[in-house]
């Protein structure tokens, strides 16, 4: 199956969740996207380009999107960044944990929108760049 059939499917399946019939620009809003962009794709016309909306979709559709478009999926080692995260910040007082969680949120999609499978070093640097700005 190519992507412009798996996003049609997408499509399909997000409308029987909603119960009723929905319009295609009802599925870019949701989605984060350009519904002239989602058009074009649901038809064949082009692949989406660009990262911002790669992640767009990944984060509402999963990661099988990076599958569809032949993309390295970024999101495993992240995860497990992620939950290394989270067990250390049960340490931490309330007001800490929020500002590390917050920045590593920022980190994280600045890692996903980079296109590519991030180094835990670069996730790393991220997060200490996020943390230093707001604090």
């Amino acid at each position: 199956m190519d992507f412009s059939e798996w996003i049609t499917r997408q499509y399909l399946q997000w409308q029987e969740e909603q119960g009723r019939r929905r319009s295609v620009k009802d599925f870019a809003a949701y989605l984060g996207v350009p519904q002239q962009a989602l058009s074009c794709w649901m038809s064949g016309a082009y692949r989406p380009k660009g990262m911002r909306n790669v992640t767009h979709l990944a984060e509402k559709l999963g990661p099988e999107v990076y599958e569809r478009l032949d993309l390295p999926n970024p999101q495993p080692q992240l995860e497990e960044q992620v939950i290394e995260l989270a067990r250390a910040l049960q340490e931490f007082p309330p007001e800490a944990r929020t500002l590390v969680r917050e920045a590593a949120t920022a980190a994280i999609h600045q890692a996903l929108q980079s296109g590519q499978s991030s180094p835990p070093e670069q996730v790393v640097r991220l997060l200490v760049e996020e943390l230093n700005r707001r604090l």
